[in-house]
């Protein structure tokens, strides 16, 4: 009976290796089966000859669409109108501790997540028709796949536990130190602008910053102004906050934000 063997991988397809590949058999004197000049005719071949081909095809990418994260609202520089758009739209919602508006984690739709199959690595491996090294490198590749699940875990709950206790300190230091910063960052109950907020920054910045004061007299031309909050906020990125102490995170992250408000509202035509 003549048969042709059809070996193949899905590139780009996670779990898809060349040492582990598909295959499907296609027996000629089936009349339903195509043939293998059908087959050729099917897929555009890239090189190859004689009775070994290989050849690619284009997937279609909905699978990988799908797995494309959704953008986050961003927080800085918007509005007052903004901000109350996106918490109409429950994308934002104000955060009592940080005291600000913050992005709200929004969920993939439950048609979108049901199109993507996972890997399970329970039950017994399915070594069926597999050759002894094809079986054997299936089951080195589970084995090192079980070992890195359990450390992603183990990592995932060290970050719980880190993230949890940094989130109590932060209440803490809410208690301790928010009134300081709330005392910089408004009067009165009104929100202070950019240029009193950074003359006045030296106030709350921890004294290993190294944050040079700015006279209020330096922030009376915009351009300047502009000058002096991105140098300010790059200053305060919470990029830089990574390896600082959980005290210094707190006021960073606090002076980072009230910075970003109030220069929205400068760049909105708020100068005062």
């Amino acid at each position: 009976m003549a048969q042709v063997w059809c070996v193949y991988t899905v590139q780009g397809q996670r779990g898809e290796c060349e040492s582990e590949p598909n295959a499907f058999v296609v027996d000629c004197e089936d009349a339903d089966a195509p043939t293998l000049d059908e087959l050729r005719r099917s897929c555009a071949f890239a090189g190859g000859g004689g009775d070994d081909w290989r050849w690619r095809v284009r997937a279609r990418r909905a699978l990988l669409l799908a797995r494309r994260p959704e953008k986050k609202p961003a927080s800085q520089h918007l509005d007052k109108a903004g901000v109350e758009k996106l918490v109409r739209e429950g994308k934002m919602a104000w955060d009592p501790v940080d005291e600000r508006y913050v992005a709200v984690e929004s969920r993939a739709p439950a048609e979108r997540r049901s199109s993507i199959v996972g890997i399970t690595l329970d039950g017994p491996l399915n070594t069926a028709g597999k050759a002894a090294h094809v079986a054997s490198a299936m089951r080195e590749r589970r084995a090192s796949m079980v070992a890195n699940q359990a450390a992603a875990k183990e990592a995932l709950r060290e970050r719980a536990a880190a993230k949890a206790s940094e989130e109590a300190a932060f209440d803490d230091l809410h208690v301790t130190l928010g009134p300081l910063l709330k005392a910089w960052s408004e009067d009165h109950g009104k929100k202070k602008n950019v240029r009193a907020l950074l003359a006045g920054m030296d106030k709350v910045m921890w004294p290993e910053s190294n944050w040079q004061p700015i006279s209020i007299g330096d922030l009376l031309d915009p351009k300047k102004v502009k000058r002096a909050y991105y140098k300010a906020s790059r200053f305060v990125h919470p990029d830089k906050l990574v390896n600082l102490t959980t005290e210094q995170k707190f006021i960073g992250k606090r002076v980072f934000d009230a910075l970003s408000q109030a220069y929205a509202d400068f760049e909105n035509g708020n100068h005062a």
